[in-house]
């Protein structure tokens, strides 16, 4: 059986949606996502398919209100209006079929996403089998399509640039998140490092990997029962000796062990050259190869240890404080996503973007990786995919990191507060004042003396 030498995918975009969630986060990254669309699409092509395929989108279709705008008084008319339609040429130029979807009633509604399911439900029945879909748009009604896709073992992806339900995001292969869409312009920065929403950074082999080509090692059909044989995978089996190596490390091990040494001895099992030419199996670090594999295996700074097992290492310790987490606050995690950071990383989280603000011009992609240096530097340590998620709820909250203004403390904390309060209530869940006086005060307490934990070795 032959290895994919390429998926075949169908590119479907919500526009309007997607430069939304743009503009309220780095206006300036949604004129380059309207204005560039062939930069993004090219970045988007170059992302690695599953075995390292290459991606060929076949389809390239966007959804555009042409009577849509938003307010811009640099770049907009004399009543500072720009036009979506303005951007319809550099669509047309990049290979884009544009739809356009006028409003439909007087509340300026359109018809985007029912004829965006149309045109997927119409490509999923087509003789043509595609093996991806990607859906641009943070909407969660299209969560229904992404089952019906999933139900059919299509991969897909969703490009989500404004805040989106867990269920729209985990119910998907892959979710590229609004710094995710913005390094696809050509920044420089490495998309697999770009953080982004659960449950997936950048695209990564799963076993409802594509299906290979219909000469025979795709679906097969008896009845209403279908069957797929999964593609070849030439590094499957030396990634499933290193996910073991780990275990098998951590098993024996009396505390946590440190990253080197756990990445030594794979290399030693294995072979250094595969580790390097795959990139840690395309996940680019040891650290980010064991969150994606191993889930229930903890790691920090320059640690992995196992929870059920080990203390936390001593170097952790006066940072690392789940245990003492209010009840409203861990369903807030699982409500909306919010960062399991201690009490204690909020403030200083807060004032770290304020100072990124006050001295520069605001860059999401910039701000994310100065942030998390910044909460480094302070021994606040902070993945780069939380610092992203306060600031796109933040934008949603109403706090704009891009204004003349720099947010405050206060600023940060409130903003960040609305935010969860809408995506809770988006759940069915309203706060009530007791627990919404819980949350200000964990967002609002400045560090505390934390219990020591047992030495590492």
């Amino acid at each position: 059986m032959n290895t994919i030498q390429r998926v075949r995918a169908a590119l479907f975009v919500d526009f309007d949606n997607v430069l939304s969630g743009l503009l309220q986060i780095d206006r300036r990254a949604a004129f380059d996502f309207a204005e560039r669309p062939d930069e993004w699409l090219d970045g988007l092509r170059k992302l690695p398919g599953p075995s390292g395929a290459r991606r060929e989108i076949l389809v390239c279709r966007a959804y555009l209100n042409p009577a849509g705008w938003f307010n811009d008084a640099e770049r907009g008319n004399d009543a500072n209006r720009v036009y979506l339609r303005r951007f319809r040429g550099p669509l047309t130029d990049a290979g884009f079929e544009v739809v356009d979807c006028p409003p439909l009633t007087s509340g300026q509604k359109n018809a985007a996403d029912i004829r965006m399911v149309i045109d997927v439900l119409d490509a999923l029945g087509a003789s043509f089998e595609y093996d991806e879909f990607i859906i641009a748009s943070s909407d969660a009604d299209f969560t229904p399509l992404l089952q019906r896709l999933r139900s059919r073992d299509r991969r897909t992806t969703i490009m989500a640039s404004g805040p989106s339900s867990n269920a729209y995001r985990n119910i998907a292969d892959t979710v590229l998140d609004a710094e995710a869409i913005v390094s696809l312009l050509g920044s420089g920065d490495d998309v697999a490092d770009a953080p982004a929403f659960e449950p997936v950074v950048a695209l990564e082999t799963t076993e409802r990997d594509m299906k290979a080509s219909p000469n025979g090692s795709g679906p097969s059909e008896t009845g209403s029962t279908m069957t797929v044989t999964p593609p070849a995978d030439p590094l499957a089996e030396k990634r499933a000796r290193a996910v073991i190596s780990i275990r098998q490390q951590l098993l024996a091990s009396d505390g946590p062990l440190q990253l080197s040494r756990v990445g030594n001895t794979i290399r030693e099992q294995i072979g250094t050259d595969v580790v390097e030419s795959s990139r840690w199996f395309g996940r680019t670090t040891l650290s980010k190869f064991i969150t994606t594999n191993l889930p229930d295996i903890a790691v920090g700074r320059n640690w992995a240890w196992d929870p059920a097992q080990h203390a936390v290492p001593k170097e952790l310790a006066d940072v690392i404080n789940v245990t003492a987490m209010p009840e409203v606050v861990g369903h807030l995690h699982r409500a909306t996503g919010l960062p399991r950071l201690p009490t204690g990383h909020w403030p200083v989280l807060f004032d770290s973007i304020a100072e990124y603000t006050e001295a520069e011009t605001f860059q999401l992609s910039e701000c994310s990786k100065r942030v998390r240096d910044l909460m480094q530097e302070k021994k606040f340590p902070v993945s780069r995919a939380s610092v992203t998620f306060v600031i796109t709820a933040l934008a949603a909250g109403g706090v704009r990191l891009d204004g003349d203004v720099s947010p405050s403390r206060a600023d940060c904390r409130e903003g960040l507060m609305r935010a969860l309060v809408d995506r809770a209530a988006a759940t069915s869940w309203e706060l009530d004042a007791t627990e919404r006086a819980i949350v200000i005060a964990w967002l609002n307490a400045e560090r505390r003396a934390l219990p020591a934990a047992t030495a590492a070795p």
